[in-house]
């Protein structure tokens, strides 16, 4: 399938939220949250378990973790500080990352330089003795794409986590609507470890969310 008809997305949006879980045409596993501190304690919950039982089994946790929704950071350290949870063994590949126009990683301290937020708010809180190892943070780069997409194919991958953008986007994965070179459904699905270029809507609606434009 190359396109999603019309019609087709009028019947998947306008079924009613409470419904979702046991939607007779459902395709995948879904879980319905109260609100966004639930889920993030839920998120939270799962990696630091899963994470427990690889330790004991002696193997790695492989996952693959993006920079937002932010509400899990917290409950995840605290689990892990509390509980003495080791994350020696725990390897991340960080699902994204913000470059200037010119393909450049941004300065840490940069709003939107998603690993310097992630150093500071997700490795930051967690005790020393029990932190991720520097060689098991794997963050994306320009010019390390290739050797990410070796990287994750070593192994299976345990757990990922992602969100949904503003435009029904998966994780950062929208499909490019450009006026001169038109992306399927079918090439998006069959893409990987990419550079890619924001639609000028997400680039607007970030800047609204962060900044306060007009």
């Amino acid at each position: 399938m190359s396109t999603i008809s019309r019609r087709d997305l009028y019947k998947w949006c306008r079924i009613p939220y409470q419904k979702l879980e046991k939607h007779p045409e459902l395709r995948v596993p879904f879980r319905l949250c109260e609100d966004a501190d639930a889920m993030g304690l839920l998120m939270a919950r799962e990696l630091a378990d899963l994470v427990r039982q690889h330790n004991g089994e002696g193997r790695a946790t492989r996952a693959i973790l993006p920079c937002g929704p932010t509400g899990w950071y917290a409950p995840f350290a605290s689990i892990v500080n509390v509980e003495g949870i080791d994350l020696s063994r725990l390897v991340v590949f960080h699902m994204d990352e913000c470059l200037d126009w010119q393909g450049r990683e941004l300065p840490r301290a940069h709003p939107y330089s998603f690993r310097g937020f992630m150093e500071r708010h997700f490795y930051g809180p967690v005790h020393p003795d029990l932190a991720v190892p520097a060689d098991n943070r794997h963050w994306p780069r320009a010019d390390n794409v290739e050797e990410l997409k070796v990287r994750i194919r070593e192994a299976p991958i345990d757990i990922t986590y992602g969100g949904w953008g503003h435009d029904g986007h998966v994780a950062y994965n929208q499909a490019r609507r450009h006026p001169y070179d038109a992306l399927s459904v079918d090439e998006l699905r069959a893409s990987t470890v990419r550079v890619q270029e924001n639609n000028l809507d997400t680039i607007l609606a970030l800047a609204q969310r962060t900044f306060g434009a007009a």
